[in-house]
């Protein structure tokens, strides 16, 4: 984002698992607050889910870089966490 424009237009992250589970994720920033969120498409046992990732929240954060990441749980998986810059 450049300063005072529009945020980053929202991303897509799809996740596969061998067999049908329930998938959950949990957004969290290092720097800047709370600035990023994501939204599942499923809510119940599936092999795949797709979230949309976005930026919010915009507004009083100075020019910089900000750090975060997306922590993606299936029951019976190991998480799986995507750096978000």
């Amino acid at each position: 984002q450049t300063l005072g424009g529009a945020a980053p237009a929202a991303q897509s992250l799809s996740v596969f698992a061998s067999t049908a589970t329930t998938f959950s994720a949990l957004a969290s920033t290092t720097t800047g607050g709370n600035w990023l969120q994501i939204t599942p498409s499923v809510s119940g046992p599936a092999q795949s889910a797709t979230f949309t990732v976005q930026v919010v929240n915009t507004s009083g954060l100075a020019q910089g870089t900000y750090n975060g990441s997306i922590t993606i749980f299936g029951s019976g998986t190991s998480p799986l966490t995507v750096p978000v810059t």
